[in-house]
């Protein structure tokens, strides 16, 4: 692995551009969502993961709008504006917070966002729901995860296939990150619930997609059992029954996880930074990232900068009317004892 300026660059000028457009408060939550989300997630930058969210919502905005009111008017709808805004909005923040409600939930956002708008659907609405929309209330709790429950489990099989695609998740580029470790769990135990051959099972995680090594495959197997079916994986691959995937060159930044250098999320005390290989590099970065912020907006969060400015006008405006309002007022009459 070697470092890679670009890359490096491009990760700091997210960490800006989010400072001046989120709250720290909901920055905060990106660590915690880190060991929640759909694992391809989660070496995408919380900047990076909200527009691929915003890409879903259009196309689901889409989807809904055809099949319930109009073709043509589904052609020309987007609900959300298409690019990023150049200072906070509450449009973009509503977006972020959407995000961050279905990486609570774990599954791709386009099958997180199409059980929403079902859901929508099901309730006989005749609006399409905004991304500030798509949680539930509390009236529809219950219905929402009763639905939720069976959809999930209906759906996460036809898409674990998409695990197998992101290099990071390959064993030869194993650093014992949060989102590896996670992976190689959820693999293991994938690997003991399908129903196909030993052999069948090796040789696709071991082989092809290398996603576990021959070692991790072969412990799950029943004991006396393991010798022959490492032979006869070993022989399949001299026969060229396993076509493997090709071996991805990645740069250091590539390893950069999701809450990678989000200051607020930084804490060594708590998971996952207090095992994580990178927090130090991270720490840095995230100091960086505020230091830039700060000589660029004269404060290392205008978002909430300007929620304290905002406190101090309204309050003053508020003893100013109580003030004027006190001299308006007449003195009360003094009673003789």
């Amino acid at each position: 692995m070697s470092s890679n300026p670009v890359k490096s660059q491009e990760r700091l000028e997210q960490l800006i551009k989010m400072r001046t457009l989120i709250s720290t408060k909901l920055l905060r939550r990106e660590a915690e969502l880190m060991n929640s989300k759909w694992p391809n997630y989660r070496f995408m930058s919380p900047l990076e993961a909200t527009e691929l969210f915003r890409t879903h919502y259009t196309a689901a905005l889409q989807f809904y709008v055809r099949v319930n009111f109009d073709t043509q008017l589904a052609r020309r709808v987007k609900g959300v504006q298409q690019h990023l805004p150049r200072q906070r909005t509450g449009s973009f923040t509503q977006l972020w917070q959407a995000r961050q409600f279905a990486d609570e939930w774990g599954l791709p956002y386009d099958m997180f966002l199409a059980f929403c708008f079902e859901f929508a659907s099901n309730r006989k609405r005749t609006w399409s729901p905004l991304p500030g929309q798509l949680k539930p209330t509390e009236k529809q709790r219950d219905a929402w995860l009763s639905m939720w429950l069976e959809y999930a489990n209906d759906q996460l099989g036809v898409r674990l296939h998409e695990l197998n695609q992101r290099p990071q998740f390959r064993i030869e580029h194993d650093h014992g990150l949060h989102p590896q470790s996670f992976f190689r769990d959820f693999m293991q135990t994938h690997f003991r619930q399908l129903t196909s051959h030993w052999t069948e099972r090796v040789g696709t995680m071991a082989i092809e997609n290398r996603v576990l090594s021959l070692d991790d495959c072969l412990a799950l197997i029943p004991e006396d059992e393991r010798a022959d079916i490492k032979a006869r994986v070993l022989g399949d691959v001299q026969r060229g029954r396993w076509i493997a995937a090709p071996v991805e060159a990645l740069d250091d930044e590539d390893f950069h996880v999701a809450c990678f250098g989000v200051l607020e999320s930084v804490d060594l005390a708590k998971e996952p930074c207090a095992t994580c290989p990178l927090y130090d590099e991270c720490a840095v970065t995230a100091e960086r990232a505020a230091a830039e912020t700060m000589g660029r907006t004269g404060s290392r969060s205008p978002v909430d900068e300007a929620d304290r400015e905002r406190n101090r006008r309204n309050v003053a405006a508020h003893r100013a009317r109580k003030s004027t309002v006190s001299r308006a007022s007449p003195s009360a009459p003094q009673t003789s004892r």
